[in-house]
C-alpha cells in the first residue's frame, strides 16, 4: 500500500474543499514545457487545437509531477504556473479551454479575476455558455476555499444544455463542485437533492471525455458512500460505466497514459454488489483467526485501510474504538488492513523519525504488535501484499474503507466511508444487518 502520502493527508484533513485525483487535478509542480523552455508559443506548435494542446502540456505536467521532490515546490511551481499561463491568452480560449486550465488559474492570483470577467462574458444558454459558468462558480469555490452549497449548483445541474456541455472535457467541473458538496454536507438530504441529481445523471453519457468520465466516476463513488440505493445514483453509475467503458477503446491517443485510472475506475464503480475480493492476509494480530476476507463471511465487515504515517487514519481510531464497542457481541468485525512500508511511525503528528524496517518485514510486524497496545487498537488488525489494496479494492489515496455484507459482496468501498461521521456509520451498519436478517 506505497500510497503517496500528501494526497492521502489532503484527501480528509481538515480544509474543506475537496481535491480530484492526480489525473484531474494539477498539483504539486509543472514541468518545463518542451515548448515554452524553446521559446516557441503553442500557436506555432502545428496543426492540435488550443484544447489538444492544453491537454498535452497538463499531461506532461502531471508525468513530470510524480517524478517531483519536495525541494521543487512553492517558489519554482509558482514560477512555472506563470510561465505556462502566459503562453496561453485567456480571451482566445472558449469556456471548455478554461475549464481544462483552471487549476492553473486558480493558483495565479493575477489570472484569477480577469478569467471570472472573461467566463462571466460568456455566460449564456448555450453549451458553451453554460461551461463558463461551471467554470467561474468553480473557481470561485477555490478562491474562497469553500464548497459550494448542493443548491447554489442546481441551476446547473438542471440546465437543459448540460448533456451537450459534457461532451467537451472543461465542463467535468461540474462533477468536482457536486463532489465537494456532498462530500462536505453532514446532513445531506437526498429528498432535496434528488432533482439536481436526476438531471445530472440523465446528462451524463457515454459520450463523455475521458477526463468528464474520470470525475463523474468520483462523484458517483462519493454518493455511493452517502446514499447507495438511490435511483438517481443507480442511473447515474450506469452512464458513467458506459463512458468508461467506451473510454477503454476509443480515446485520443494522448490520453493512452490513463488507460491503467480508467480501468480502475470501471472497476470500482463496478465493485458494488459483486463478491469481494478474498484479500489474503500476511500477518494478523494476537486473537484474529482470519486468513483471508472470505473466512469472515456471514457477518457485517468495516475493512479500514490505513497506515502508521496517515494523520486522518490515526485520528480516526476513537470512532473506530467507538463502533468496535457499539457492536461487541453481534456479527461485526472491523479490520485495519495495512501493508509493509519499510518504516513504522509511532505518531504521525509530531516531527520525530519513523523506525526504519526496510527488508525487514518481520520486524514491522512486531512493531505493530506493540503499536496496538500503544494506541489502545481494540479491532483486528492485518497486513496484506502492498499491491493488493490498488489491485483489489482500488485504494489510491488514504484513508479508505469498504463495507461488506454477510453475503460476501461489496456493499460500499470509497474514500468517503472512511469519514464517515461515528453516528451515521452505526447507522449504516445497523442497517446492512437489518436488510440481511441479523441483529
Amino acid at each position: 500500500m506505497r500510497i503517496d502520502r500528501a494526497r492521502a493527508r489532503c484527501v480528509s484533513c481538515n480544509r474543506r474543499v475537496v481535491a480530484l485525483p492526480a489525473f484531474l487535478l494539477v498539483s504539486l509542480l509543472v514541468p518545463a514545457f518542451p515548448a515554452m523552455a524553446q521559446g516557441v508559443s503553442p500557436s506555432a506548435q502545428g496543426e492540435a487545437t488550443i484544447s489538444e494542446r492544453l491537454e498535452s502540456d497538463l499531461i506532461e505536467l502531471e508525468r513530470w509531477r510524480q517524478t517531483a521532490t519536495l525541494a521543487d515546490l512553492d517558489l519554482p511551481f509558482q514560477r512555472r504556473v506563470g510561465e505556462l499561463l502566459l503562453a496561453y491568452d485567456l480571451d482566445e480560449l472558449d469556456p471548455w479551454d478554461m475549464g481544462i486550465l483552471a487549476d492553473l488559474i486558480a493558483r495565479d492570483q493575477t489570472r484569477q479575476i480577469p478569467a471570472a470577467r472573461r467566463l462571466a462574458s460568456m455566460k449564456d444558454d448555450t453549451p458553451a455558455g453554460l461551461t463558463a459558468d461551471i467554470v467561474r462558480t468553480w473557481l470561485a469555490m477555490q478562491r474562497l476555499r469553500e464548497p459550494v452549497e448542493f443548491t447554489e449548483i442546481e441551476d446547473l445541474l438542471r440546465h437543459p444544455a448540460l448533456g451537450d456541455a459534457l461532451r467537451r472535457d472543461g465542463a467535468h467541473r461540474i462533477f468536482a463542485l457536486a463532489q465537494g458538496a456532498v462530500a462536505t454536507s453532514n446532513d445531506l438530504d437526498f429528498d432535496r437533492l434528488g432533482p439536481g441529481l436526476e438531471a445530472l445523471s440523465g446528462a451524463a453519457s457515454d459520450a463523455m471525455p475521458v477526463w468528464t468520465s474520470l470525475a463523474a466516476a468520483q462523484l458517483v463513488e462519493t454518493l455511493q458512500a452517502r446514499e447507495r440505493d438511490h435511483p438517481a445514483l443507480a442511473e447515474l453509475r450506469t452512464n458513467v460505466r458506459a463512458a468508461l467503458l467506451a473510454r477503454r477503446t476509443d480515446r485520443p491517443a494522448r490520453f493512452a497514459h490513463l488507460d491503467d485510472g480508467i480501468a480502475d475506475a470501471l472497476k470500482r464503480v463496478s465493485l458494488l454488489d459483486r463478491p469481494a475480493p478474498p484479500l489474503a492476509f500476511e500477518w494478523t494480530s494476537e486473537g484474529f483467526d482470519a486468513s483471508t476476507l472470505a473466512d469472515l463471511e456471514g457477518r457485517v465487515v468495516l475493512v479500514d485501510f490505513w497506515a502508521t504515517w496517515c494523520r486522518p487514519c490515526v485520528a480516526k481510531f476513537p470512532a473506530r474504538r467507538e463502533v468496535a464497542q457499539h457492536f461487541a457481541g453481534r456479527p461485526v468485525t472491523i479490520v485495519g488492513i495495512t501493508a509493509v512500508q519499510g518504516y513504522h511511525y509511532w505518531d504521525p503528528f509530531d516531527n520525530s523519525p519513523p523506525a526504519v524496517t526496510q527488508g525487514d518485514p518481520q520486524r514491522e510486524f512486531e512493531l505493530m504488535g506493540d503499536y496496538i497496545g500503544l494506541r489502545d487498537i481494540t479491532w483486528p488488525i492485518a497486513f496484506v501484499a502492498p499491491e493488493a489494496t490498488r489491485d483489489e479494492f482500488f485504494v489510491d489515496a488514504l484513508p479508505h474503507a469498504a463495507l461488506l455484507a454477510p453475503d460476501g459482496t461489496v456493499y460500499m468501498n470509497s474514500e468517503a466511508l472512511a469519514l464517515k461521521p461515528t453516528a451515521d456509520l452505526i447507522e449504516l451498519i445497523e442497517a446492512v444487518l437489518a436488510e440481511h436478517g441479523l441483529e
